[in-house]
């Protein structure tokens, strides 16, 4: 039996271990349009999916498929051998250990204007086009509890508007806005007389809009509170911002009988945030097992080497809290890296990308002999891409591909592979192969 998937409407799922369920989305007959579908867990589960047309897919036959740690989301584009509109598509979730997850499905292209419903502390990805919005809807569950909405671009620059009265708000009409550029965080008093206004519809929704004021690709996320715990999806950074002696607290579902340990990387704009860990507990100032009180930036590696209560065991209720506190205001980025890498045949199926923002600096660890993956979302086909790697030891290597999912020597169209600490590769958007020939956005590796 399959599950039909609406567009913008997140469906939740619960799946015992070894068990998988299956969905369904028809796409209309609607040219251009980009289909994506992203799978995220609500507890310390990873699930995988596999998309395919026209059939239906399994774990060993499908068109399209995401097995990172942590959330997934495959993106279906024109350019795609398999790609097709006016047909359905069926969507298999799989569960290696007891799962509890979100399924979404989304499109982008004319005539889709539908507003996507978001989850709270649960980030949505995705993107707008210069002079265009994205629609979103938050159901309102606590009348006494402030909203914040906080946008992380990945590349581009959206702004926000919001209305508790306007459905699909825009520069001319709304109610509240963020519009700095980069990073956008819209903070909303329940104490505002605007708040959730009487008569208010039931229940009440704040409408939410993301506008281009370029090309953009971003995360959205919303919270009801200051202490409101916000689940971070492996190598995709959220944005955060805290007063002084403040806390924000994160949540990141582990499965230990797959992987081994994970990074959690605090890279503030100003002032010095310090980040704290627990396994199934919140971390305080003096308990906790795991610590980076470093100034300035701070990496931490947690696994049961390097700190106490690892959560050996795995399982549904095996979820790491991660507290970022600062003395001072601070405005961060945060990002979790699940240290999984391949021996560079290009063999394994499973790899995790940590995705890099537009200017934002990524710090990150490679061993001897192994790779460590990157993605960066390409949203303006008319600017030129720069990469640069700075190494502080050893001697790393940067390859790049447009078409490669695991470049590497060999299996990539930019290289650089000197002695130099820093190493740089520019991709002019003018070159053939910029974006592999496909229209934005689109991934480079």
């Amino acid at each position: 039996t399959s599950i039909a998937l609406v567009q913008g409407q997140p469906q939740v799922g619960e799946l015992n271990a070894g068990k998988s369920a299956y969905y369904t989305f028809y796409l209309p007959d609607e040219p251009n349009s980009i289909l994506s579908i992203s799978v995220v867990p609500l507890d310390s589960s990873d699930p995988d999916v596999y998309v395919s047309a026209g059939m239906q897919p399994t774990r060993t036959d499908s068109q399209w498929r995401g097995l990172s740690a942590g959330g997934d989301t495959v993106s279906i584009i024109p350019s795609d051998a398999h790609y097709c509109t006016g047909c359905e598509y069926s969507v298999l979730v799989y569960a290696f250990s007891a799962s509890r997850f979100s399924v979404l499905a989304t499109v982008d292209g004319e005539g889709w204007e539908s507003p996507t419903t978001m989850l709270e502390g649960v980030p949505v990805r995705s993107s707008v086009a210069t002079g265009n919005y994205r629609f979103f809807i938050v159901p309102i569950a606590n009348l006494s509890a402030s909203v914040t909405v906080t946008v992380t671009p990945l590349s581009g620059d959206p702004d926000l508007y919001a209305s508790f009265s306007t459905q699909r708000p825009t520069i001319r009409s709304y109610n509240f806005s963020a519009l700095a550029t980069g990073e956008d965080a819209l903070h909303i008093s329940s104490y505002d007389p605007r708040f959730c206004p009487n008569p208010a519809p039931e229940p009440c929704e704040l409408y939410i809009s993301a506008f281009g004021y370029r090309n953009a690709t971003f995360s959205l996320v919303v919270t009801q509170s200051d202490e409101a715990r916000i689940r971070l999806v492996n190598g995709q950074p959220q944005r955060g911002s805290l007063g002084a002696r403040k806390w924000q607290y994160y949540t990141f579902g582990y499965d230990a009988a797959r992987m081994s340990s994970f990074a959690v990387s605090v890279v503030p704009d100003y002032g010095d945030p310090d980040v704290y860990v627990s396994a199934k507990s919140t971390p305080t100032l003096t308990t906790y097992g795991w610590s980076g009180t470093s100034a300035g930036s701070d990496r931490l590696v947690v696994s049961p080497e390097t700190g106490a209560g690892w959560c050996a065991d795995g399982g549904s209720d095996c979820v790491y809290v991660i507290g970022v506190y600062s003395f001072s205001d601070t405005e961060y980025t945060i990002s979790i890296a699940v240290a999984e890498t391949t021996d560079g045949s290009g063999s394994g199926e499973r790899a995790s990308y940590q995705l890099l923002q537009d200017g934002v600096a990524l710090h990150a660890e490679v061993a001897a002999e192994t790779f460590v993956y990157f993605e960066y979302v390409v949203s303006d086909s008319s600017r030129d891409v720069t990469l640069s790697l700075t190494a502080f030891s050893g001697d790393p290597d940067l390859y790049a591909s447009f078409t490669e999912p695991l470049p590497r020597e060999g299996y990539s169209s930019y290289a650089l592979t000197s002695n130099s600490e820093v190493e740089t590769i520019a991709v002019n958007h003018l070159n053939v192969d910029f974006c592999a020939g496909q229209s934005v956005p689109c991934s480079l590796y």
